[in-house]
């Protein structure tokens, strides 16, 4: 068994179409997480030893930051989503090409500088619908 190494967990956004998409990664990202969720319905009974659960609801989101490079088309499709409020696919790629893919609704995208440092971005969103992995 190998383990895959953090630089090789890439994120995408669609920078051309949802007809013909174009996926372009983030130049400069540090980091991305993917959080994965399931709301549980307690069925558990006075009957019962044990908790039991069903599964109602299941949810997604995504995070990550960067150093912001000029013209990082990826960070400028983020940025224009959350300008004009629309929902923008994404996919996050690992080391053996397996896929995460979907809509995201971002909820919050930042920039940041120190006056001798480098421009910072960080972003989080919520996944809209369903969330695949091939």
């Amino acid at each position: 068994m190998s383990f895959v190494k953090g630089s090789s967990f890439r994120f995408y956004t669609n920078t051309g179409t949802i007809g013909t998409p174009s996926y372009t990664a983030l130049s400069c990202e540090g980091d991305v997480t993917i959080s994965i969720s399931n709301d549980l319905a307690d069925t558990s009974s006075k009957c019962s030893d044990w908790n039991t659960h069903e599964i109602v609801k299941s949810g997604w989101s995504v995070s990550g930051s960067g150093m912001y490079s000029d013209g990082d088309a990826g960070v400028d499709e983020i940025v224009d989503a959350i300008i004009a409020r629309t929902k923008l696919m994404i996919q996050v790629k690992t080391v053996d090409s397996k896929t995460f893919s979907g809509s995201v609704s971002f909820d919050s995208f930042d920039f940041s500088a120190s006056h001798d440092g480098v421009v910072e971005f960080s972003f989080s969103g919520t996944g809209d619908s369903t969330l695949t992995f091939a």
